[in-house]
């Protein structure tokens, strides 16, 4: 070969490149350039032209300065037993379950892996990181057994891996680098409204007294909409600190804004709103104490409100709406700290939650007080009378668990509080109260409201017991099968999910015989 042409060779490339796209039917490809030799005769292979210019690109490219790494250290724990590093990969490449439950059973394999103190065979690590890398708790899991290798991986390649602390939302990626806080002020207003929400999420996950200053600085230039949405962000973070903006929000023109500040308010513990509203209904409960009947705490209707009670969010007096004063009792019952009905009545929260009437309009709002307080004492007084998912998930362990367990059996009544106030229950379930769910499955026929929300989440909380549960009531007779088809396919799933999880554990069972 002689010296080549540079533009014959570009003149080659474009030709071959024409020819490739509508077809060498249609457009026949030049020869080489004649720096090759003898040309080649019409008819010869395109393909060895395609061949020739992909290995003249490639030897023609120049390297890439790259800066050295130091390589990994070497291991200082065991891997898992082989079975358990199969079991991993048929969950990662053929997967026995779909979706969340994949993903559960990945947890699963990664949180027994740590606790045997084993690493993750190199092999797996690549598919792991794809996975662990969206997934906060999957990273924590994944860091307990990368070992040696995966965590020179995350600090040269991939910081992302390292994140392992739960951020405010999960969806919106992490907190800010510190060295990077200032460069996100100065670009956050030039962001669109949803952009600069994430940016600001991030910042008050990081440092939630500059996030609220970042939004104070730019808040009268903000239109309405943006406004409301930034506002909302506060609420990962809320503190006292953020009072005086939300205060001011109060004021602000938009109904919008001034309806998420009243709402963030009511829950804020200690602020000056709550401390109004309960001075509002403070002087509305009365004691009724008669011979030989239970004590009972009545409440009167508000008589009116003024200014400042319409800017706390009470409406504006309106002498054609006759039920305007039951709306502004429940706003003041909601938003009103729990030691108001103390001072006021002198009884403690469990006789107060027995002398109020369970059956009145006003116990939603009340309830929904004890939920807004996270105070576990009222929520477990007011435990036998509630219907509020909310304060379920305020009870302590054991009032809760018998919440669930009484309500699992009221098929009488709907399944959607049940089922609200199990996904806020933490996880993992007492066993009876894994019991209690399938059982309550087992019965659901189709088109049963339990049987669609009967997801992923619940079925991961099952305990193992579930297994042979499940299996018992898939065996038993029924006289109308058709109608329990959607609750025989759960029940099928549970026994899926379970048996592999069984499989992980008994795949580790030679590295803890070891041990």
């Amino acid at each position: 070969m002689t010296d080549l042409n540079p533009s014959e060779v570009v003149a080659w490339a474009s030709a071959l490149r024409t020819a490739a796209l509508v077809g060498t039917g249609r457009r026949a490809s030049a020869g080489a350039p004649s720096g090759f030799g003898t040309p080649p005769e019409d008819g010869e292979t395109f393909l060895d032209q395609a061949a020739l210019f992909d290995v003249m690109s490639r030897a023609g490219a120049r390297p890439v300065a790259c800066v050295a790494t130091t390589q990994a250290p070497p291991e200082t724990r065991a891997y898992p037993p082989a079975e358990a590093s199969r079991v991993l990969s048929l969950i990662l490449r053929q997967p026995p379950l779909k979706g969340e439950l994949r993903d559960e059973l990945i947890l699963t394999w990664l949180r027994v892996c740590g606790a045997h103190n084993l690493v993750v065979r190199p092999e797996a690590l690549p598919e792991l990181f794809e996975f662990a890398r969206p997934k906060v708790k999957a990273r924590q899991l994944l860091s307990d057994c990368w070992g040696e290798r995966g965590r020179w991986f995350a600090a040269n390649f991939d910081p992302k891996l390292l994140k392992v602390t739960v951020d405010s939302d999960e969806a919106l990626g992490d907190t800010v680098a510190p060295g990077q806080i200032d460069d996100l002020v100065r670009e956050w207003p030039t962001l669109d409204t949803p952009a600069a929400a994430i940016q600001l999420r991030r910042l008050r996950a990081t440092d939630p007294d500059r996030g609220r200053e970042l939004l104070s600085a730019h808040w009268s230039k903000l239109p309405a909409k943006a406004r409301a949405e930034h506002l909302e962000t506060l609420a990962a973070t809320l503190s006292l600190g953020d009072e005086d903006l939300l205060e001011s929000a109060l004021e602000d023109r938009a109904k919008s804004v001034r309806e998420v500040a009243v709402a963030m308010l009511a829950g804020l513990g200690g602020s000056r709103f709550r401390a109004r509203m309960g001075e509002r209904l403070a002087p509305l409960i009365t004691v009724e104490k008669k011979l030989l009947r239970p004590t009972r705490i009545r409440l009167a209707l508000p008589q009116g409100v003024d200014e400042a009670g319409t800017r706390d969010g009470l409406p504006a007096p309106d002498p054609s709406d006759a039920n305007q004063p039951t709306a502004w009792l429940g706003a003041m019952i909601e938003a009103a700290p729990l030691d108001v009905w103390v001072k006021a009545s002198g009884l403690k929260p469990r006789d107060i939650v027995e002398a109020f009437d369970s059956n009145s309009s006003d116990a939603h709002h009340f309830s929904e007080a004890i939920a807004n307080s996270g105070d576990a004492e009222w929520a477990d007084a007011i435990a036998p009378t509630t219907t509020n998912p909310r304060v379920v998930a305020v009870m302590s362990p054991a009032k809760r668990e018998g919440w669930l367990l009484e309500h699992s059996a009221k098929t009488s009544e709907s399944p959607h509080l049940f089922v609200s106030a199990i996904k806020a229950t933490p996880q993992p379930w007492s066993r009876e109260v894994s019991e209690a769910i399938v059982r309550r499955l087992g019965g659901a026929e189709d088109g049963d409201y339990f049987l669609y929300a009967f997801d992923a989440h619940l079925i991961a909380g099952l305990g193992p017991q579930s297994l042979a549960q499940a299996r018992e009531l898939l065996a038993r007779p029924v006289k109308d099968p058709d109608k329990l088809a959607q609750a025989r396919a759960k029940l099928l799933t549970i026994m899926q999910f379970q048996t592999f999880n069984q499989t992980i554990r008994d795949a580790f069972a030679s590295a803890e015989e070891a041990q």
